[in-house]
């Protein structure tokens, strides 16, 4: 009693009513409600249906984050209460006062219980409102829906994933990273016979040429072979049709020589007879 005086109670309800969500609209009001019945008694004069049922309003921060405005029956104002959860437990929050805390513009009142009475204007009031629901200490109560030892956390199991994917995609990249070795291994040896490849084809060309211009300088050699063959027969023939000619003209020089002593000798002979 004396921790839950320590709190803040505010003059008007801190969030408007067109700001607010029914309950049974956000996810984690549906799971408050289906577990509602198995809560044991908060309140020495009643019971934890009359603090949260169908007809409550909530103020959504995050989807397992909720905080309820009630105007308190004793005494006028209205407190607030933060709704929360884990993987086992629902969470029921109270505001506890916390001297770190600024208050703005909002005027701050300190009443006999202990509890701190706030007014300002509207606006100001929610964003206090929302400040001290987030960032102040609070009194709680857990309600368990699960047993603790048979739910796995999501983050753990998450972070078993993490870790299972982490070791696969470890072997995945030294597996890759093998690969890539070898890739480059290959690529050196490719490269080295390329360039191999390249000097004989370069060689080869070379020699090709040097063949080429070896046959063409034979070939024209052979040309002049067979013109100088065929002069040479030429020549022969030509030798041939001379020693011919010379012989006939050797004749009849001898046919004329003798025609000529013939004549001569037959003059003599007849001015011998005369």
């Amino acid at each position: 009693m004396v921790l839950a005086s320590c709190s803040y109670e505010f003059d008007e309800p801190p969030f408007p009513k067109d700001e607010l969500t029914k309950i049974t609209e956000t996810e984690l009001g549906k799971e408050l409600l289906s577990h509602i019945g198995n809560f044991p008694d908060i309140e020495q004069d009643g019971n934890s249906e009359e603090l949260l049922n169908e007809d409550t309003w909530v103020y959504v921060v995050a989807d397992d984050f909720l905080i309820q405005q009630k105007e308190k029956d004793e005494s006028p104002g209205w407190e607030l209460t933060v709704w929360t959860k884990n993987s086992h437990h629902i969470i029921s929050c109270s505001l506890m006062q916390d001297e770190n805390i600024a208050f703005g513009n909002v005027d701050a009142e300190k009443k006999e219980d202990g509890s701190i009475y706030l007014e300002g204007r509207p606006e100001e009031l929610k964003t206090l409102a929302i400040q001290l629901s987030i960032e102040s200490s609070k009194l709680c109560v857990a309600f368990p829906y699960a047993n603790a030892s048979d739910v796995i956390d999501p983050a753990m199991e998450y972070k078993n994933q993490i870790d299972i994917l982490t070791t696969e995609l470890d072997v995945s990249t030294a597996t890759t990273t093998e690969y890539k070795n070898q890739i480059d291994i290959l690529t050196t040896e490719l490269d080295v016979s390329t360039a191999t490849t390249t000097e004989y084809k370069n060689q080869i060309d070379i020699l090709t040429t040097e063949l080429d211009v070896s046959t063409n300088a034979m070939l024209r050699e052979q040309e002049k072979a067979q013109d100088l063959q065929k002069l040479n027969q030429e020549l022969n023939e030509e030798r041939s049709s001379s020693n011919i000619r010379f012989l006939i003209l050797l004749g009849i020089s001898g046919i004329g020589a003798i025609a000529i002593i013939i004549i001569g000798v037959r003059s003599r002979l007849k001015r011998a007879v005369s």
